[in-house]
C-alpha cells in the first residue's frame, strides 16, 4: 500500500481531508499486524475540482487546526 495522490488533473484519484495521515496510520498498522481490516477499507471518492478548490481546502484545514494569521491567509490566496 502507498499514498495515492493526484499529481495532475489527468490522474484519477487524490486523497483529501487529512486522508494521507489516515493512510499512513493504516499502512503502519498493516505492516505491524497483517490484519486484513488495515489492508482493505472503505473510502469515499470525490471528483477532481481543480487546483483552486484544493488550495481553498488546504487553507480551511490549516485554519481549523491552528491559529492562522491574517497575513498567512492572504499569502495563501496569492
Amino acid at each position: 500500500m502507498g499514498k495515492k495522490k493526484q499529481q495532475k488533473p489527468t490522474d484519477k484519484y487524490m486523497i483529501r481531508d487529512g486522508g494521507n495521515t489516515r493512510l499512513q496510520i493504516l499502512n503502519e498498522l498493516w505492516e505491524e499486524t497483517k490484519e486484513s481490516r488495515f489492508y482493505r477499507f472503505t473510502c469515499r471518492s470525490h471528483p477532481w475540482q481543480g487546483e483552486e478548490a484544493l488550495l481553498v481546502r488546504h487553507v480551511i484545514e490549516n485554519d481549523l487546526r491552528a491559529d492562522t494569521l491574517f497575513i498567512e491567509r492572504a499569502e495563501a490566496e496569492v
